[in-house]
């Protein structure tokens, strides 16, 4: 986060909290944030699990207006709990959507051309894809309609929801580890014989790739995810080797790459399989994966593609590629 972000969310903080120079002490001596809401609200969070000190101040947004309650000290909504960092993403998406619980699983509810419904990952987590691809159009470089698109990290099903419902005549998703809530979310909003869902981590390589999971960061931004990785368990799950894939699946017209770092070896495969291009989101975490960055844009443009940035963090970016 820049000065200017980091000025704006201390004001925010002092705008919704009572003690924010005591929370700002608690966040950096780690341990437990004792939060007290301007609006009379208390509860507490663990600082390890938090990745802005602000976030507590949308909480307290949340609760002012109702969309969150208090249940012994906990944020919930229903039976469901409100993971601290999904508090910033709710707030900013609450006026046209529905946050609900249903037998203990946290659910939105919204409209893109017609009523959607999505499952979430427990704590309301996923939120982040959700705003970033239906409300600020993170994929609307391309026309969709009526095209074949690749979906390489399928996560919970909004790009691949989103791709079906911009007109998509077929897309093929690959997720390793969310599987059953992207073919549920799938199936709730009706686009199910359209696509096609493949399990596995899409590789360069067959064998098999350990991906780290931490619930705090499940669904949230990637550059969060990238701060916190290895920080939670390990998951080891198949890979699923790109040449082999194509020679099942053929050719696309479209592709969308967000896979957490493997981007850097399946790029060059997917791109010999896409006639139309492909958008890309490219992770640069560490020194190293920030100069594989920029040789990768570089390699791309001398041999001759069209690499537009059109969105760039301290460590993530999305580009899109297209054969000139």
């Amino acid at each position: 986060m820049n000065l200017r972000g980091m000025l704006r969310g201390f004001r925010y903080l002092v705008s919704e909290t009572k003690n924010p120079l005591e929370l700002l002490r608690q966040y950096r001596r780690g341990g437990t944030l004792q939060v007290r809401c301007r609006d009379g609200f208390e509860f507490e969070v663990e600082s390890m699990d938090v990745y802005f000190v602000s976030s507590v101040a949308a909480l307290c947004s949340l609760l002012k207006k109702g969309i969150v309650e208090l249940r012994e000290g906990v944020p919930v909504i229903g039976d469901c709990p409100v993971n601290v960092n999904v508090g910033v993403t709710m707030l900013e998406i609450s006026e046209s959507s529905r946050f609900l619980c249903v037998s203990g699983v946290p659910f939105i509810e919204f409209t893109y051309r017609e009523p959607l419904r999505f499952m979430l990952l427990p704590g309301f987590m996923g939120l982040q894809g959700i705003k970033e691809t239906f409300f600020e159009g993170n994929y609307g470089v391309f026309d969709f309609n009526k095209k074949r698109v690749l979906d390489v990290g399928g996560f919970i099903g909004d790009t691949t929801v989103y791709f079906a419902k911009s007109g998509a005549r077929e897309v093929v998703a690959v997720e390793p580890l969310f599987h059953e809530v992207l073919a549920e979310n799938v199936r709730l909003n009706g686009v199910e014989e359209r696509v096609t869902l493949v399990k596995g981590a899409f590789s360069n390589a067959p064998g098999t790739t350990t991906v780290h999971l931490n619930e705090n960061w499940a669904g949230a931004s990637s550059e969060f995810i990238n701060r916190l990785r290895g920080d939670g368990r390990e998951v080891i799950v198949p890979n699923v080797p790109a040449t082999e894939f194509f020679e099942k699946f053929g050719e696309f017209d479209i592709a969308k790459i967000d896979c957490e770092g493997c981007e850097y070896r399946v790029l060059g495969e997917v791109l010999m399989h896409v006639t139309e291009g492909a958008v890309v989101e490219f992770h640069f975490w560490t020194n190293e994966l920030r100069n594989l960055y920029n040789k990768t844009l570089a390699e791309l443009r001398s041999r001759g593609y069209s690499v537009e940035v059109y969105r760039k963090s301290s460590s993530v970016s999305l580009a899109r590629i297209i054969p000139r």
